[in-house]
């Protein structure tokens, strides 16, 4: 087989590099969903905040794969996206335990003040019908706090993949400067 297939590829120091820096991107993304819950209005702002988070978890995994290519020589394609993958798990993680934290512990009044919100816009939007903007409200309601968790967990993952694939492409056949 050849060196850079999965199985021969070193997991566990593989591990090692995107603990370190799956932690700052998780703390990156924490940052990102502080900066926009802050916010009440949902406006350009809001927008501007979102795509500087994800700038910023771009350059953080291009960063831990540019270090680790920089110490160790056999750096693959394989190599470069098994650790962003790993980055992105890791970031993950943090958000989602950052978003129970959050809505059970920090603030647990959030979760209802964000489901009034909505509420509020539905019956704007359908005057006429609060008995089906109730209806889908309770439907919501029930899954919520699922939706949230799936949402961070699914983005950050996406995230990490799209930068660890760009990431990876880019490093893969750049030579480092001695």
């Amino acid at each position: 087989m050849s060196n850079s297939s999965f199985r021969m590829l070193p997991h566990a120091a593989l591990f090692k590099w995107a603990l370190y820096y799956g932690l700052l991107m998780g703390l990156a993304a924490i940052a990102g969903f502080f900066l926009t819950n802050w916010f009440v209005e949902k406006s350009l702002w809001v927008s501007l905040v979102a795509m500087g988070t994800y700038l910023a978890e771009f350059f953080i995994v291009y960063y831990g794969l540019k270090k680790y290519k920089e110490t160790h020589r056999d750096f693959s394609f394989l190599h470069g996206f098994i650790l962003a993958i790993y980055i992105s798990f890791i970031s993950a993680l943090v958000l989602v335990l950052y978003t129970l934290l959050f809505y059970y512990v920090i603030d647990p009044g959030a979760m209802e003040a964000d489901l009034a919100k909505r509420e509020a816009a539905m019956l704007k939007e359908m005057p006429d019908n609060p008995e089906e903007v109730a209806h889908v409200m309770g439907i919501i309601r029930s899954f919520y706090a699922y939706i949230l968790l799936a949402g961070s967990l699914i983005s950050q993952l996406f995230i990490g993949l799209l930068s660890g694939l760009s990431s990876a492409f880019i490093l893969k056949d750049q030579e480092l400067k001695a």
